[in-house]
């Protein structure tokens, strides 16, 4: 048995000519400022929402310290480019893998029991609930770790480690209640290990699932989906789903413009799915949270 490395992705976009928007899709393994990412795609300006003044600044090619910032996973952005441009971001996807051993804890082939594992919010306790499948080869002596980190990385650590152990539970449990901590800016990161208590041996342990709890600012924010989620929902469901939503902006590539889907709006109109490396608007009449659960 070994311990596996970190995992590191890559995504690649397509970025027609024109204005469009996006959003990372992995967090950078290392920071990156809006001079470094448009230096690097050869984009003509990357625009974001500046929030203490609550309007759209811009960041042009070749522009130095000029509008300069962070860039960051779950905002969006604005771009453009003078000729269509495939670009591929790299980086941490929220999903993390210990050990890997089929002889013992959960399979980790691409339908076994290592996927299993999922979370759900109760966004008015805060409270996140998780659920797995029993491996078929636990024991009666046999426990089930529950580990939280706030990184994507906190469960690997080349030098050390970043997560807690939150319970301790008997092989045939399969769910854990982590009460109240789906609060505003948090970011965690599940995971479930077996392990034999009387020989200390860890098994297999599922794949991680993270929970990002975004705060959406009074009137005008903006947003990016930061983890991949079981599937796609539309903006209409956003708005449905998110308190105190008033409606969403998305991008119309093909008419180079800003385009609105209203809460008031019936599903299906103006009602695109809402991806992975998109970038949209979204009003609210009050601040509000919402947490994406994915990997």
């Amino acid at each position: 048995m070994s311990r596996t490395s970190r995992t590191v992705g890559k995504w690649t976009k397509t970025f027609y000519e024109g204005v469009s928007t996006f959003s990372l899709p992995l967090e950078p393994i290392k920071i990156i400022y809006t001079d470094n990412l448009t230096t690097d795609m050869g984009a003509d300006y990357i625009k974001y929402i500046d929030y203490g003044t609550r309007t759209w600044l811009q960041h042009n090619f070749n522009d130095g310290d000029t509008n300069n910032v962070q860039m960051k996973l779950g905002e969006g952005y604005e771009v453009k480019f003078s000729v269509q441009t495939d670009y591929t971001f790299t980086g941490m996807p929220g999903a993390m893998i210990i050990f890997d051993k089929v002889s013992f804890g959960f399979d980790a082939t691409p339908d076994g029991e290592a996927n299993s594992l999922n979370a759900s919010v109760n966004s008015i306790s805060c409270t996140v609930t998780l659920n797995w499948t029993q491996p078929a080869n636990m024991n009666l002596g046999d426990k089930f770790y529950v580990l939280r980190s706030t990184r994507r990385d906190g469960f690997w650590g080349i030098s050390g480690f970043d997560y807690e152990v939150l319970a301790m539970l008997p092989f045939n449990t399969i769910s854990y209640e982590d009460i109240g901590n789906a609060t505003i800016g948090t970011e965690f990161y599940y995971m479930v290990i077996p392990v034999n208590l009387s020989t200390s041996e860890k098994g297999t342990s599922t794949y991680s699932i993270g929970v990002w709890t975004e705060e959406f600012l009074s009137q005008y924010d903006t947003f990016g989906i930061p983890l991949k989620m079981d599937w796609n929902e539309t903006s209409d469901w956003y708005c449905d789903n998110i308190a105190n939503t008033v409606g969403m902006n998305y991008y119309e590539y093909n008419e180079q413009r800003w385009s609105w889907h209203s809460k008031n709006m019936p599903k299906g109109a103006f009602d695109p799915e809402l991806k992975m490396t998109e970038g949209y608007q979204i009003s609210t009449l009050s601040a509000t949270i919402f947490s994406f659960i994915g990997v």
